[in-house]
């Protein structure tokens, strides 16, 4: 039987996925301040950074 540390395998094709990063923390605060507004604001505030990074690089 084969130790499985000597089977090598062509490395994984992943799709590109472009994302915009933004801290889990600002979101939380941002919806709850718009939960409890009185009236929903008129343009809905952007959230996410400016910058389009793909996924994997945000790990």
């Amino acid at each position: 039987m084969r130790d499985i540390r000597q089977i090598r395998h062509p490395p994984a094709n992943r799709p590109a996925l472009p994302a915009q990063l933004v801290a889990c923390r600002t979101v939380a605060w941002t919806l709850a301040a718009l939960a409890l507004a009185p009236a929903a604001p008129a343009p809905v505030p952007e959230i996410a950074g400016p910058t389009f990074r793909e996924w994997l690089d945000g790990a």
